[in-house]
């Protein structure tokens, strides 16, 4: 289960190999600016990963992944970003978040059609749109 601040890392037992469209839109926000924002916040709704880890667990990622969260998100609003998780999700998409401190978006997709289909849509409306594979090593 997580505990302490971030600062130790404890590797996940199974993440299966995912497949994702990442993008960036136009705008943009500076990691420390994102930080501040983040620190600025009063009692801040943090990500609750224990149902996550659990179906992680239980070789249940993908029909979980929903429960995926990123913090960042509720600091930062930016057009780009939800436009392009819109996109994502109305393309198929099982989830659709901001990566990090932002402003790339990645979206997992079960399906290569629907992945093809939203990286082509995307190509055509934002500047940057690339396929990536999340892959164990063992």
């Amino acid at each position: 289960m997580p505990s302490g601040i971030g600062d130790v890392i404890e590797p996940i037992r199974y993440i299966p190999n995912v497949d994702m469209v990442v993008s960036k839109g136009y705008s943009s926000i500076s990691t420390p600016t994102a930080y501040q924002k983040i620190d600025m916040l009063t009692n801040p709704r943090h990500p609750k990963t224990d149902k996550l880890l659990k179906a992680i667990d239980k070789g249940k990622f993908m029909s979980n992944c929903g429960l995926c969260e990123n913090i960042f998100e509720s600091v930062t609003d930016l057009d780009d970003v939800n436009e392009i998780k819109r996109k994502m999700i109305r393309y198929g998409a099982l989830t659709s978040l901001m990566s990090g401190s932002g402003s790339a978006v990645f979206g997992i997709f079960e399906s290569s059609k629907e992945l093809l289909n939203a990286l082509n849509y995307l190509m055509k409306i934002i500047p940057s749109a690339y396929t990536a594979k999340l892959r164990q090593t063992v």
